[in-house]
């Protein structure tokens, strides 16, 4: 786990659409999951805050960091349905 397996994430999820949908796809959180591990995405949401701050130039609050795990939304395009942190 590290900031920078969070940082491609990000990466990916702006570059491969079609793996971005299988995320979006995935009935639950344990599907999300297992789909992350298939490429060795995992962090956690302290990880995932460094990298989104270094890709964005920009520092989550706790309750913006909150609402994106669970309904917000970013650059990459909504992120409710394709994170799942360790």
């Amino acid at each position: 786990m590290s900031k920078e397996t969070a940082l491609k994430f990000l990466e990916k999820l702006e570059t491969d659409m079609e793996w971005k949908k299988r995320l979006q796809n995935a009935k639950n959180d344990e599907e999300r999951k297992l789909i992350q591990e298939e490429e060795n995405f995992v962090f956690t949401k302290e990880e995932f805050q460094e990298a989104y701050t270094e890709k964005y130039h920009k520092t989550l609050s706790a309750e913006e960091l909150k609402n994106i795990a669970a309904a917000g939304s970013s650059s990459v395009g909504p992120l409710e349905s394709v994170l799942y942190f360790s």
